[in-house]
């Protein structure tokens, strides 16, 4: 193929701007002036059972070369949660733990603190520059043994043995695998819409003023078997036209709340304004 001078004056013109823009050192390597620094994660979650545990944040440099002490930042800061002012690093390490403890903590709140670096501390472009770290402490859970369990809309009008967990000091419940039975037992209503990954629990829990509230749970079938298409179960106060009017308790005892089940992005059904669509029964 011939070039024509038209095309070979392009092309010089071309190279002559790429050299010039690699002069201008437009195209040179990134090199830091010294040693920099990086927390590892953006976001740690923790999650225990002790009430005043000491977890570690790493943070991290660009070099291994002698000991080294970087100032450390900490805002959003929740009661009861101490970071230290500083890290240190040891002479042949590019790693070093930043404890941060948590005294006297309960189960449900999430504390957090959000830790950054002092102001004359060195980042690469790519570092983590801040980071959000969260500390649960989880509920004891015990095991009240078998109570009763009913979701109207998904299995019919039907009870099925579950084991009922309790949070150890809360009104805080866990039913066990509820739609494993009476899914295997579904003798054609959702058809080929079960894909046999249905919740290993629904959580539900009364913070002391009769109202029941729940976590939103995926049921495990998939709308008209269309891929990715879940039926997940919402409180209805989520959606426009949902109640919450009937997550109530009908005598002690025996929970009822109605959930708003919904498919993301096609629509859902709205049981949200019925009473007693799910319905669990403790252990006595």
């Amino acid at each position: 193929m011939k070039l024509t001078k038209f095309a070979v004056m392009a092309l010089a013109i071309m190279i002559s701007t790429l050299t010039s823009c690699s002069d201008k050192g437009y195209w040179d390597e990134y090199v830091p002036e010294g040693p920099e620094y990086s927390f590892e994660q953006a976001t740690p979650k923790f999650t225990t059972k002790e009430t005043n545990p000491t977890v570690t944040v790493n943070v991290i440099r660009s070099t291994t070369k002698g000991a080294a002490t970087v100032e450390i930042t900490a805002t959003k800061v929740s009661e009861g949660v101490t970071v230290p002012t500083s890290v240190t690093f040891e002479d042949g390490k590019n790693c070093a733990p930043l404890d941060i403890k948590l005294t006297n903590g309960i189960p449900g709140p999430a504390y957090t603190a959000t830790l950054s670096f002092g102001k004359d501390v060195a980042m690469s472009p790519s570092a983590e520059k801040t980071c959000v770290c969260t500390i649960n402490i989880d509920y004891n859970w015990i095991s009240l043994g078998n109570g009763q369990f009913a979701d109207l809309f998904m299995l019919g009008e039907k009870y099925f043995d579950v084991e009922i967990r309790q949070a150890e000091g809360f009104q805080r419940y866990r039913v066990i695998k509820p739609y494993h039975e009476g899914m295997a037992a579904d003798t054609g209503e959702w058809e080929d819409w079960r894909t046999g990954e249905y919740p290993e629990y629904i959580e539900f829990w009364d913070n002391g003023d009769g109202v029941i509230q729940f976590n939103s749970w995926n049921c495990g079938i998939i709308y008209e078997a269309n891929p990715g298409d879940y039926i997940v179960a919402y409180p209805g106060s989520r959606f426009n036209g949902g109640s919450i009017a009937n997550n109530v308790w009908a005598e002690p005892g025996y929970a009822c709340f109605s959930p708003y089940y919904y498919i993301d992005g096609l629509g859902g059904f709205n049981n949200s304004t019925e009473f007693g669509v799910v319905q669990v029964i403790l252990p006595k």
